[in-house]
């Protein structure tokens, strides 16, 4: 995802350097090589992100930070604590609840900090969510709305099973599943 999010803001205008952060530098350089950045500078940095010594500085020069860095679990509210001790706006795209709940206690902190912090915006929980509310301001009223990922369909040229969800301790399906 964190690919992906480079490539297409290196092609945007108004943005003069992406600083591209991994633990693992080679990794980090090969995506930076495979990005054709026409309108930006991309920058490889080799980071660890539970290292305040290291992620404070970084951030302290940077306008905003998107953190596409999981497991979210481990490293989400390190890399929001960080983005609030240096006023830097923060993005991610975290879809683990308990980070999420942990940095929704974060807000009056943030705010306090004077800093935008904007999380789950990936696809979904985050493009789905918007796409969710532009749709149910269509109709007169909206009763329910459902974002789904099918995961018992199968793909174009897929041969082997589809995914079976397997649902969370309280029985309800969880938001993504790898295989």
């Amino acid at each position: 995802m964190g690919s992906t999010a480079a490539r297409h803001l290196s092609n945007l205008g108004g943005i003069d350097e992406i600083v591209l952060a991994d633990k693992n530098l080679a990794a980090v350089q090969r995506v930076v090589a495979a990005i054709a950045a026409p309108r930006s500078s991309v920058l490889p940095r080799e980071v660890d992100l539970l290292d305040p010594t290291v992620m404070r500085p970084l951030l302290e020069s940077t306008e905003i930070v998107l953190n596409c860095a999981g497991p979210f679990f481990r490293l989400a509210v390190p890399a929001l604590l960080d983005a609030i001790a240096t006023g830097t706006t923060y993005v991610d795209i975290c879809d683990d609840p308990e980070p999420t709940a942990q940095m929704l206690a974060l807000h009056e902190t943030a705010r306090s900090a004077g800093v935008c912090a904007v999380i789950g915006m990936g696809a979904s929980p985050g493009l789905s969510n918007l796409l969710a509310v532009r749709a149910a301001k269509q109709p007169d009223t909206v009763e329910d709305c459902f974002t789904a990922w099918p995961l018992d369909v199968r793909r174009p040229g897929q041969t082997t099973a589809p995914v079976e969800e397997t649902p969370t301790v309280d029985g309800r399906p969880s938001a993504a599943e790898s295989t």
